[in-house]
């Protein structure tokens, strides 16, 4: 009976020992592996919009489609209402832009002066208009805010001096052709061509949403049991994102989910996880997930998978 125990003693030592050598073994340092990394490609590209209009920047729009102004307290009542006559034009023939008053916050900041300039001989610049705030490096470039500075009153019945200050606002460059409201040089005689407002009607008709996506990938590592890699997420879409998580699966199972908060338009997000515990030395397959609440153009690239 004694001897029974001592056997059974010695094998319950054996089987503690041997669990205590594999626990050490499952944990113990070795030397970092770089893993294979499989992802859908990022590089998303705007809906094809065909178009013989030139903008600054092709594709440029604004992230909404009401679209506040204000009109600065220099303009007098008739160029108030030239202007505001602009703004309804291009509402009425979009059916899909419209505009409402605002402040000094407003997306459109229009102001009037009595200053002419003289570009060439004989030659006045009656206004200026543009994107003054705008983000490039997005789906459709994203016009943040818009100015107009009118110098002089137009000669001319309609508000055509308004409207091509207007559409520089929207990302519209110059016309070569005369006939066109846009040429260079204003003549009472020129006409709002309806490749703008077919161009507008495109553009506003595609909805806005946010785009994230893995970018810059670096030292996606393993060692034994433990994962760590650097990522940078970025939002290539024309809304912020909000509530933004990076999630780490192994073998279907989540690990962890890690806050990275909001990711404005255009911008991005840098982390960096170092030894992460795996649930042991056999798991084979890693991903990567970005979740979050918001609508994307492409969930496909929310995913990167590792393996090695």
């Amino acid at each position: 009976m004694k001897k029974a125990i001592t056997i059974f003693i010695l094998i319950t030592l054996i089987c503690m020992l041997t669990y205590e050598l594999y626990i050490i073994y499952q944990n113990m340092p070795r030397q970092p592996k770089a893993l294979l990394v499989e992802q859908k490609n990022s590089d998303l590209k705007p809906e094809n919009i065909i178009s013989n209009v030139m903008q600054f920047s092709e594709n440029m729009r604004f992230n909404h489609n009401t679209i506040s102004y204000n009109i600065a307290s220099d303009c007098s009542p008739d160029e108030k209402l030239r202007m505001e006559s602009a703004l309804l034009e291009l509402s009425t023939k979009t059916q899909i832009i419209s505009f409402k008053s605002g402040d000094e916050n407003s997306d459109i900041l229009i102001s009037c002066s009595e200053i002419k300039l003289q570009k060439d001989e004989n030659i006045f610049i009656a206004g200026e208009g543009g994107p003054s705030r705008y983000i490039n490096n997005t789906i459709y470039p994203v016009i943040l805010r818009g100015r107009i500075l009118l110098y002089s009153k137009s000669n001319c019945q309609s508000s055509l001096v308004e409207m091509h200050e207007l559409l520089h606002v929207f990302g519209f460059d110059h016309s070569q052709d005369d006939t066109d409201l846009m040429f260079p040089r204003s003549d009472c005689s020129q006409e709002l061509k309806q490749k703008y407002i077919n161009k507008l009607k495109e553009l506003y008709l595609i909805k806005p949403l946010a785009e994230l996506y893995f970018k810059d990938i670096d030292n996606i590592t393993r060692s034994g049991k433990y994962l760590s890699f650097k990522v940078t997420i970025v939002n290539k879409g024309i809304l912020d994102a909000t509530d933004v998580n990076l999630s780490v699966y192994a073998e279907d199972e989540k690990l962890n989910s890690f806050d990275l908060g909001d990711i404005n338009l255009g911008e991005g997000q840098k982390f960096t996880i170092e030894n992460l515990k795996l649930p042991s030395l056999d798991t084979q397959e890693i991903l990567l997930r970005i979740e979050s609440k918001n609508e994307e153009y492409d969930y496909e690239n929310n995913v990167l998978k590792a393996s090695g």
